[in-house]
């Protein structure tokens, strides 16, 4: 189990055994409330391997920072997956962050949202468009949940969305809304416009004014790669350019920080309309 834990690690491994990583108790918790599949759970030190379940739920539970109400759902899957204690240095060669939670699980991946099935549902698409920083797709997926972004659609080319650092900076989001992986510019394209979508797509070369566009309605919002921008494909298709006025001599923003202040202007827009309806 260890081996197939630091498989993890890797794309491929997590493709191979279908699962990845979380790290800490806030993430064990938002992933046993999403109703994700625990399937096994390690502890850094402290005990044995070979530690009964009930012990190592009573280390968690006297573990600092770690609340009643985390304490009982994470002493839930237990019952099935026993957990198993290692010693600092496997653990932390697993964890590879720089000062481990002292917690980690490994869980089953969820079940993929289909292209169809997410533009059929949702009413607002975030569209990543070959994303390659881990972080800035973790925080662009966070800020599509809280700013009230109904879906996420990652074009072939972006980051695996359940590497350690997208899944650690998504915080949690990532197990809360339906997120398509690796999908073709041409198809997402074609079933945006088969579904009713007006593409935005985001260019600080040109275009309009984020607050002076209308992102209300069925709207898609594509965030391009962070060194060569938005892809041709999606700036030909798009019904309107978007672009971030900045002052002179001022830096490109980054690509999460940039889409984020779009996708807030689209939910302030969508509360305004509702508010006149």
């Amino acid at each position: 189990m260890v081996r197939c834990a630091l498989a993890l690690n890797s794309k491929k491994g997590r493709d191979k055994n279908d699962a990845f990583l979380i790290e800490g108790f806030i993430l064990i918790d938002e992933a046993l409330r999403a109703g994700l599949e625990i399937e096994q759970i390690f502890v850094r030190g402290g005990a044995e391997p070979s530690a009964a379940g009930s012990e190592t739920a009573a280390w968690l539970a006297s573990a600092e920072g770690c609340c009643e109400d985390i304490c009982s759902k994470v002493a839930e899957p237990l019952k099935t997956a026993r957990p198993i204690a290692l010693a600092e240095n496997i653990f932390d060669e697993i964890a590879g962050t720089v000062t481990p939670q002292g917690v980690m699980a490994v869980v089953k991946k969820p079940r993929a949202a289909g292209l169809e099935e997410v533009l059929f549902h949702a009413s607002s698409i975030l569209v990543m468009d070959r994303i390659q920083d881990p972080g800035n797709a973790g925080t662009l997926i966070r800020t599509a949940f809280a700013s009230g972004i109904a879906a996420v659609v990652c074009v072939n080319g972006t980051v695996d969305i359940f590497s350690p650092k997208v899944v650690r900076s998504a915080a949690g989001a990532i197990f809360r809304m339906p997120i398509v992986p690796q999908v073709g510019a041409a198809e997402i394209i074609a079933a945006l416009s088969d579904a009713g979508f007006s593409l935005k797509a985001m260019d600080m070369r040109g275009g309009k004014a984020y607050s002076d566009a209308d992102l209300t309605g069925r709207v898609a919002i594509a965030v391009g790669n962070e060194s060569g921008g938005l892809s041709a494909e999606f700036a030909a298709a798009a019904d309107e350019i978007v672009n971030i006025p900045m002052r002179d001599g001022a830096e490109s923003l980054n690509a999460a920080i940039a889409a984020g202040i779009v996708m807030y202007e689209r939910n302030r827009q969508e509360k305004q309309v509702q508010g006149e309806a």
